[in-house]
């Protein structure tokens, strides 16, 4: 699964990946990671957890991005909300 493999990377505390709509492709990927307490959400570290999956991952389930927030959100019983992520990334944005 890739969430466990994006959460064996050093900088990660958790992760979540979901489909995002693409018109080229049916879906491309898109990983969500909540960093480890002390590691600071640079681009150096946004770029050693991409070269992690790189080497982890295989190409056609490669996330495009991956997006550091501080917290997931949660159901609840407290699992992951993937369709809250999914609903912000699939309807456009209002403004």
């Amino acid at each position: 699964q890739l969430e466990n493999m994006l959460d064996a990377c050093e900088h990660v505390q958790m992760s979540c990946v979901i489909g995002v709509k693409d018109p080229l492709k049916m879906q491309k990927v898109k990983a969500f990671v909540v960093l480890k307490d002390g590691v600071q959400p640079t681009q150096k570290v946004k770029d050693d957890i991409m070269a992690y999956a790189k080497m982890h991952i295989a190409k056609y389930a490669m996330p495009y991005a991956i997006e550091i927030r501080e917290s997931l959100p949660k159901t609840l019983v407290g699992k992951i909300a993937y369709t809250v992520l999914e609903k912000e990334e699939n309807e456009p944005t209002q403004g």
